[in-house]
Formats: C-alpha cells, structure tokens, sequence
C-alpha cells in the first residue's frame, strides 16, 4: 500500500508534457472535418490538372461515315471484322509452319574448355538429320491443314459477306419508309390545316377535324417508330462490319429483286456454288 501510494504521488508531481507549437499554425477546424477536407481536395484537382478532352478519332470520340456503299461495307468487313482478321491470321500461321517443316534443322556448335595440366578447348559441330520420311509427313500434314484454314476463311467470309449485305439493304429499306413516312406526316399536316380553315367557314364539322388530328399523331408515332428502328439497323451494320464504335449516317444504294431462277437444278448449282460450307 505504501509502494503504491508514493507512486501515485510522484505521478501526480510531475509537470505536464508541453508540446511545442508552430508559429504559422492555424485554428482547427471544426468537428465535422468539412473544412480540412475541401482544401485538401482542391489541392489534388489543382496538382493533377482538370480532365483532358478527348481528341477526334480516340476511343471517346466516334467516327462518323457521311455516306456508305455496298462496295465499301464489304472491303470494310473484310480488314475490320474481327472473326475474318483471326482466320485470316490462322492461315497465315499455317503457312508459316508449312515453311518451317520444309526446312532442315539448324546446325548446333559446341564449344568446351577444360583444365588439367594446361588449357584444352574442344569445339564441335553437329548436324541433326530427318530419318523415316519425317520431313515430308510434317510437309504433307502442314499443306492439309492450310488447306482446311482456307477452307475455313472462305465459309467465314461468305457468312460475313451475307450478314453485311442482309443489314446494308435492312438500313436502304428502312431509309426509304422512313422518307415515306415523313412525306406522309407533311400531308396528314397540310390536311389538318385544311380542315381547320374548312372548319372556321363552316364548311366541316368539328369531328372531321379531330378525325384529322388523329390520323396525324397516327402517321408521326409510325415515323418516330421507323426512325428508332433505323438507328438499330445501322448499328447492327456497324456492328457487323467491324466498326461497332462507328456511326452510320447514310447508305447509298438501291433494293434489288431477286434474279428469277429457271429450273431446280440451276437453283441447286447457284447454291453450291455461293455456299462453302456445302462444298
């Protein structure tokens, strides 16, 4: 009990801990830490600057087409689409082994040295050699799978090719009703206008022109609905080609009609002939 009193003494004797205070410093903030905070966050915006705009052609920014053609979809698809670049490029690997299997190996030089009683440095060559018709079994393995590549590429890009031509005349088609659509909505317009003057003569009751009125909202609903619908198909367009991230805002061409087909076996070869897969 007397230990632990003298030690409670001598504590409270000692003088207090003083910490030492900067002459610049300033008042606290207060308790909820919104003043510490917005200075702090204004230095960082001001360390790190205020956000670059994005440049043309990056990957904000879209790049527009003013005027596309069939010609130029199907050249497009045909370096951009991602499917015909990686078949393209396992043709080109197969290649590649072709002329790689075609090839002797590479001779091998070793070079050596020992010490015993003085230097002695041992060099040797050696030259690996193909026995058992290895060279030409990996030649004819290699030229089968170019084949099967090429194969595989042409399906591909015939499949491409269809789905690229069925969107571009998806897009001419709904361009067209869409043009017929507005062409539409300025007559219901000009007849309603009409039917209002009719009406202030009193040549028309008034439920013809509501009849009127409601035919417009009527023609301008389907107007809007083809729109939407030509703003997906040209997506779709883009999509298809390779250029998802590019915008469409016109396809220059015309609907053609089907070309008429003889007899069955002409229609049979025409189809053979346009599909690779049945080949």
């Amino acid at each position: 009990d007397r230990l632990f009193k003298r030690r409670q003494k001598t504590a409270h004797e000692q003088p207090a801990a003083v910490l030492p205070q900067s002459t610049s410093a300033k008042p606290a903030a207060a308790s909820n830490g919104s003043a510490s905070v917005k200075p702090l966050i204004q230095a960082q915006y001001q360390s790190q600057g205020p956000a670059a705009s994005p440049k043309p052609g990056s990957a904000a920014g879209r790049e527009t087409i003013p005027v596309l053609t069939l010609d130029d979809a199907l050249r497009t698809a045909e370096s951009r689409q991602p499917q015909l670049v990686a078949a393209a490029a396992a043709g080109d690997a197969a290649r590649g082994r072709y002329r790689q299997a075609g090839t002797y190996p590479n001779p091998s030089l070793d070079v050596r040295g020992e010490t015993l009683l003085e230097t002695q440095v041992v060099a040797g060559v050696s030259q690996p050699i193909i026995l058992g018709a290895r060279r030409e079994r990996a030649m004819e393995a290699t030229c089968r799978d170019i084949e099967v590549r090429e194969r595989e590429f042409d399906a591909l890009r015939a499949r491409v090719s269809c789905g690229v031509k069925q969107a571009f005349y998806a897009v001419v088609g709904l361009q067209q009703l869409t043009t017929l659509a507005r062409e539409q909505e300025q007559n219901a317009l000009s007849l309603v206008e009409k039917m209002q003057e009719r009406f202030k003569q009193g040549d028309v009751a008034e439920r013809d022109v509501l009849r009127a009125e409601v035919d417009l909202s009527t023609v301008r609903i389907q107007a809007e609905n083809l729109e939407r619908a030509l703003t997906e198909a040209r997506k779709i367009l883009a999509t298809r080609m390779g250029i998802a991230t590019t915008t469409i805002t016109q396809c220059d061409g015309e609907l053609r009609l089907p070309e008429p087909f003889g007899t069955e076996e002409e229609l049979a070869a025409k189809l053979l002939a346009g599909q690779p897969d049945l080949q």
